[in-house]
């Protein structure tokens, strides 16, 4: 297990560093060479690949194994490291650009590959658990390593020093991919690109319907967005941590008390957001390991680009918000749509889809009397009687919907009085 939450937490570390960079690195640097927040909130449009990964996921499900394609994405992403190390944003803003870009495609590529790989090996609810766990927190910590580390080296050596360090740790990467002996397991190989194939599960990569047809098939996919009671009170948590930080900003006096305020809102919020990402996730790949594997890769992707659409939408938005209305409406409005969310969620766990869900997923109690006339159904059915040997129907067990099960009971005791045998006394008709 520890084997898997290390390949899983270093794959999703090097596949937070393009949103690191993007995030916290560059809008800081933009932001000190004086351009607007308009402007930098528009370079969120460079996550654009992950809200399309969905489109070429069938691809990553049918050719190629799981292997060949993270060792290709992370090479790739080396060598875009590599060839953007003469750039720097002052000279070569849209090279920069352009080099994020690409970074954001190959990264939702392996994004693909790295998913499908979880699936297969992760096993059981505890698994998933930790499995979700090393992927948020890898993902987290390559973003605050490309955002807050990288700046240091910056400061100290430049772009061209920053891209050859990330070149090295790609590289790596790559390489203790290619021999990672974790996807060994036949669950994680993928689909060999075997030519006899091409006319069954091979004929699906180039028609993408079939795969979205299977994927609309599964069930529980429309709910399984919503988390359940842990996942209500936490957005309840963080509605409250917004409307604190919302009410910093009436008095904006840089005192050191208003900073600190400030400061610790701050991590709460991102302690609560790790906590819902984490929920979030674990749902989304329980529901996709009902999947076919076939097609689990993409039905995965598909999870998950819905929830980067929602990030890429609001955050592209938040800059000219702010530019144009301040930052006491951007905040009151961002914590009533905040607010909407959790009352939407509260409403579905006593009410909604989420209340149904969790009825289906609670597991039927133990009752003894069943048991009981569980045993006596199997001492009838020795005698012919018709009973049904599943402890599961039995759960469900009401006279009146087994009329033969009243018939076979009394069957079996009207046979129980004849193999009797009754000694009468002479002048009694008392039975011994």
């Amino acid at each position: 297990m520890n084997d898997k939450l290390v390949f899983l937490g270093l794959l999703y570390f090097v596949q937070g560093i393009p949103y690191g960079l993007q995030s916290s690195l560059l809008p800081v640097y933009l932001r000190g060479a004086g351009h607007s927040l308009t402007r930098i909130g528009f370079t969120k449009v460079l996550y654009f690949p992950w809200v399309l990964k969905v489109l070429w996921a069938p691809l990553v499900d049918r050719v190629g194994t799981k292997r060949r394609w993270l060792v290709g994405t992370v090479s790739g992403l080396a060598l875009t490291c590599l060839s953007s190390a003469t750039l720097a944003p002052e000279a070569h803003i849209w090279g920069v650009a352009g080099t994020l870009l690409a970074m954001n495609s190959l990264a939702s590529v392996q994004d693909i590959a790295v998913d499908g790989a979880a699936v297969g090996l992760l096993k059981g609810r505890g698994e998933l658990g930790l499995g979700n766990t090393a992927q948020v927190v890898g993902y987290k910590a390559g973003s605050v390593f490309a955002g807050g580390g990288l700046l240091a080296v910056i400061d100290v050596a430049g772009w061209s020093w920053m891209f050859m360090l990330l070149t090295f740790v790609y590289a790596g990467v790559a390489l203790f991919v290619w021999g990672a002996p974790v996807l060994d397991d036949e669950s994680v190989r993928g689909q060999q690109p075997d030519g006899s194939r091409r006319g069954g599960q091979g004929a699906d990569a180039v028609r993408p319907w079939r795969v979205w047809r299977k994927l609309l098939a599964v069930p529980g996919t429309p709910w399984t967005v919503l988390i359940g009671a842990l996942m209500r009170r936490v957005f309840v948590l963080r509605t409250v941590s917004m409307v604190f930080q919302s009410s910093l900003l009436t008095v904006l006096e840089p005192s050191p008390l208003m900073k600190g305020m400030a400061v610790l809102s701050m991590s709460v919020q991102h302690f609560l957001g790790g906590l819902i990402t984490t929920l979030t996730f674990t749902t989304m790949m329980h529901c996709t390991q009902r999947a076919e594997e076939s097609i689990q890769a993409t039905h995965y992707s598909f999870l998950a680009t819905l929830e980067v659409l929602g990030k890429l939408t609001f955050s592209a938005l938040a800059g000219g918000v702010v530019d144009w209305f301040g930052f006491q409406v951007a905040f009151l409005f961002f914590l009533t749509l905040s607010a909407g969310t959790a009352l939407h969620v509260w409403t579905a766990t006593f009410t909604g889809a989420l209340r149904e869900h969790q009825l289906k997923e609670q597991p039927k109690q133990n009752v003894p009397h069943l048991d009981a006339l569980h045993q006596s159904g199997e001492r009838l059915g020795a005698h012919g009687a018709r009973v049904c040997p599943c402890v599961e129907f039995l759960s469900c067990y009401r006279p009146s919907r087994i009329p033969h099960m009243e018939s076979g009971l009394s069957e079996g005791s009207e046979r129980k009085r004849n193999r009797n045998l009754r000694r009468v006394r002479p002048g009694s008709m008392e039975e011994v």
